[in-house]
């Protein structure tokens, strides 16, 4: 201020100190607030990735489950099937005698 020729008071230099204050504490701030948003983007970006290669994932893995529950199925009817088969062969065995 006194290089505009004003006078100089102890007032404005208090407040003064004080703006200076909290532009460094809010400097600070948005330092920190920087800091979080970086963390958080990058672990959006994470979970984005996971997001968009999940559905391919779950996809394989009921195909993998489809097929082994037809497997498991097949394996079933065809021992189905030779009970019944045996079980007529015992049937009409026993009927012919």
């Amino acid at each position: 201020l006194q290089e505009h020729g004003g006078p100089f008071a102890l007032e404005a230099s208090i407040h003064l100190t004080t703006i200076t204050a909290a532009i460094t504490k809010l400097e600070a701030n948005r330092r920190v607030a920087r800091e979080q948003l970086e963390v958080e983007t990058i672990e959006t970006s994470k979970l984005r990735h996971q997001i968009k290669y999940m559905s391919d994932r779950v996809r394989e893995e009921i195909m993998r489950d489809v097929a082994a529950a037809r497997a498991s199925n097949t394996e079933e009817m065809e021992q189905l099937r030779k009970d019944l088969q045996t079980a007529s062969q015992h049937r009409e065995e026993t009927v012919g005698k």
